[in-house]
């Protein structure tokens, strides 16, 4: 059973020193995603996921981004992140990183 207490220190962990922790705490909340019951506890992750976008390790962005991927799959998760301006955050993480100095950077 998935409850408040499990996306909390999920969450928090979000915010860890170490990439890897970050990085797998997102797949971990991508992976909650999916549950009803879940989603309507992520507003508890939704502030950190979204400075995940901006995280310096790419491994961190693309789960981050896996997990609103499986939010997405949902009305309600999809509502969820509208109404915690997740789009916003998403759209000026990929305006940021979509020009040709990043992608070329971040490739090598």
């Amino acid at each position: 059973m998935i409850d408040a207490e499990i996306l909390t220190v999920t969450a928090v962990l979000l915010k860890s020193e170490e990439a890897e922790v970050r990085e797998q705490s997102a797949l971990l909340l991508g992976s909650f995603a999916l549950s009803a019951i879940a989603r309507q506890f992520f507003y508890y992750a939704f502030p950190n996921m979204k400075e995940l976008l901006e995280d310096e390790v790419l491994a961190v962005r693309t789960a981050t981004a896996w997990a609103f991927k499986q939010l997405s799959v949902n009305d309600d998760g999809c509502q969820r992140m509208v109404d915690q301006k997740c789009p916003d955050a998403m759209i000026e993480s990929f305006v940021k990183r979509s020009s040709i100095d990043c992608v070329t950077k971040e490739d090598s």
